[in-house]
């Protein structure tokens, strides 16, 4: 199958699903306000057998006006009852607009909807009896509230070659390119969408394979530039990862190194101690989820013998690894000032090899 998006039952009333799609370079002109341009601007939003298909589909308003998108369907085949119906929708240049589907279907009858960037609604009705789905669809500017335009959706072919997107196979070349999934609502499609953009590339959140390709070509280039870097410490059984041309500037510091770039708008700090018994470590948690009156917002958790804090201050974000190994308390604070870097807080890390 070209490419499949979990999805979750809805009633058949159709719900929102936001998302938050990144902003292009240069003016777009959503689907929207193509096919209703008189439209006043939108008010922003905050087990059975799988049958899964992919097409190219054009949707046609009862004024003739019409946009050309990627269908991506997948629904539990039931005779019993209503089932799940889930996909992805994608708008073919000039238009922009995509997102996920969810939703519910009845025997061959399925009506799914999400909720494009704009906060405009899209609802389809599909009949899924014949070897291709065809029906209706209802765009309005959110899920209360009318103008909204309607039309008919037919299958007009085969949807293009893509390729299958997955975390493992994408999400690292993504983060080395500039666009870590942790800033795109770590959601694989919305990072897809925000490189295409950035590349100059029409943004659907789907990647053909000649883009596949260019993507592992933007990491590579992008890793080289950087020096990008694992670091074994094989005495304390971790590996640090990080870009050593950029942070090029180092000094020692009580128990470790500092990393910094020449303006100090990066830093990376790693320090090694004593391990904790777990009594230390949930200590540790405590203190580190204590208030700070001078950070605007953060969270902080633990899993097994590591612990995580993020911090947003007014003046950058901050980053805190904490890993309580046999051999040693590792512990990485990564600090940027500028919000274009913050992707880097999530890529220079410490781990176990």
């Amino acid at each position: 199958m070209i490419s499949r998006h979990a999805g979750k039952c809805l009633c058949l009333a159709a719900l929102l699903i936001a998302i938050a799609a990144p902003a292009r370079a240069e003016p777009a002109v959503d689907w929207l306000h193509h096919l209703a341009p008189n439209l006043p601007p939108p008010v922003p939003l905050p087990d059975s057998t799988e049958i899964s298909g992919a097409w190219t589909a054009k949707a046609t308003a009862e004024d003739g006006k019409t946009v050309d998108f990627i269908l991506e369907v997948t629904r539990d085949r039931r005779t019993d009852g209503p089932s799940a119906g889930w996909g992805y929708v994608a708008a073919l240049a000039p238009i922009v607009g995509h997102g996920p589907l969810d939703g519910q279907c009845l025997l061959d009858r399925c009506m799914l909807s999400t909720t494009f960037q704009d906060g405009s609604l899209l609802v389809l009705s599909l009949d899924m009896a014949g070897p291709a789905p065809a029906g209706s669809f209802t765009l309005a500017l959110d899920g209360y509230h009318q103008p909204a335009v309607t039309g008919r959706v037919a299958v007009a072919g085969p949807a293009p070659a893509l390729v299958t997107a997955t975390l493992e196979a994408q999400e690292k070349p993504l983060a080395l390119a500039g666009y870590p999934l942790a800033v795109h609502n770590d959601y694989l499609a919305e990072a897809i969408a925000a490189w295409q953009a950035g590349a100059g590339l029409h943004p659907t959140g789907l990647l053909t394979p000649d883009q596949a390709a260019r993507l592992e070509a933007d990491a590579t280039a992008a890793a080289a530039a950087a020096g990008w870097t694992d670091k074994a410490d094989g005495k304390h059984g971790f590996v640090f990862t990080y870009p050593a041309k950029r942070l090029s500037a180092e000094s020692a510091i009580p128990g470790g190194q500092r990393f910094a770039t020449a303006d100090g708008t990066v830093t990376a700090e790693l320090t090694i101690g004593k391990s904790l018994d777990p009594d230390g470590l949930s200590a540790l948690y405590e203190k580190l989820s204590e208030a700070d009156a001078t950070v605007v917002t953060s969270s902080v958790a633990m899993s097994g013998g590591a612990i995580s804090l993020d911090e947003v201050f007014e003046n950058g974000r901050r980053r805190t690894t904490v890993l309580n190994l046999p051999q040693g308390l590792v512990t990485l604070v990564v600090r940027v000032a500028d919000a274009g870097d913050a992707w880097l807080l999530s890529v220079i890390r410490i781990a176990e090899p």
